[in-house]
């Protein structure tokens, strides 16, 4: 069915009874940068004010985070407190050590949880979706892959030994630091890219030349996602896989990020995704599949009008028919 298109999210994992929820992570992991995290939040004033705290709402926390540092890093320079303006400074590197451990033991978790297979099948899924339909994943387990052969996973994987946790695209303050904004998802994909074409390169990401190339290249996109909007260095002096890569890529293709022509489709799935978490990639792929038709949303027992009416919303002005679907 290259028809079709599939976008799957965390739901879908749940429905195959993994628990891979954000609240079965927090019980489980035994992370201790939790309590840090926590810490942090009552610090620079995050509230928690959900009853039941979902992978969405923990990206948000990470994007108030980071936008409060920067507030309050505001605030001391103004006010000219050295003292305080060195503790707000440290703040920022403890953010990021907390996001990378939490990062890390999810890696952990869901290869841990995920690592049996349980065979099932949901028949409501498998009567659209077969071994040629393209998937876009934005879970880490390889469960999609029960379903087709043409699985892209968006924000890495199990299998890779890599993924991307990070908060929403936003509009970046134009001076911020870009320490504060090292876990954009905006940021980790293009990094992710570049992993993944040096792996196909025969480097491997985690070897000293791979990891020199990562870091140079990390800091490249403070520069391509930056006021300038190009890299820091002269073109030239660029190592030249960078300089093949810049060349001959482009992070806005979502046609090769399917491996298929997104022209064809005129099916979209959305499998257990909230939608808002990653606005900016479910927008581009329905500004450019100009033949699609129809949207079909799954939807679980219990799940509220208002969420179901949420997601609906993302698709209104667009001339879709939509349909809902239980799993």
């Amino acid at each position: 069915m290259k028809d079709t298109l599939a976008i799957v999210g965390n739901g879908f994992d749940v429905a195959h009874q993994y628990a891979t929820r954000y609240s079965d992570f927090v019980a489980n992991c035994n992370c201790p940068a939790f309590e840090t995290f926590r810490n942090l939040q009552t610090k620079y004033h995050i509230v928690d004010d959900s009853p039941q705290l979902n992978w969405y709402d923990f990206e948000s926390i990470i994007n108030a985070l980071t936008l409060k540092w920067f507030e309050r890093l505001i605030d001391v320079e103004r006010e000219g407190n050295d003292k305080e303006r060195k503790d707000v400074l440290r703040d920022i590197g403890r953010m990021n050590r907390i996001f990378d451990s939490i990062a890390k033991h999810l890696k952990a978790y869901i290869s841990d949880v995920t690592s049996t297979n349980n065979g099932i099948i949901l028949p409501s899924i498998e009567v659209m979706v077969d071994e040629e339909t393209p998937i876009i994943s934005f879970n880490y387990s390889n469960i999609a892959e029960r379903y087709s052969h043409s699985v892209h996973y968006i924000h890495g994987s199990i299998k890779e030994n890599h993924i991307i946790l990070g908060y929403p695209v936003r509009d970046e303050p134009d001076v911020i630091e870009d320490e504060a904004t090292l876990f954009s998802k905006d940021k980790l994909r293009e990094l992710l890219r570049f992993r993944r074409f040096i792996a196909s390169k025969g480097i491997t990401p985690l070897s000293h030349k791979g990891k020199r190339l990562l870091r140079n290249y990390n800091r490249q996109v403070q520069f391509l996602f930056g006021p300038k909007g190009d890299t820091d260095d002269d073109f030239e002096k660029l190592p030249r896989i960078m300089q093949t890569f810049l060349s001959t890529s482009d992070r806005f293709d979502i046609s090769a990020l399917l491996g298929c022509c997104i022209e064809e489709i005129r099916r979209l799935l959305i499998i257990g995704h909230s939608l808002m978490a990653d606005y900016d990639v479910i927008d581009n792929i329905l500004d450019c599949a100009s033949n699609l038709q129809e949207v079909i949303i799954f939807t679980y027992s219990g799940e509220t009008q208002k969420d179901i009416q949420k997601k609906k919303k993302i698709f209104q002005g667009r001339n879709l028919n939509i349909k809902i679907c239980q799993y």
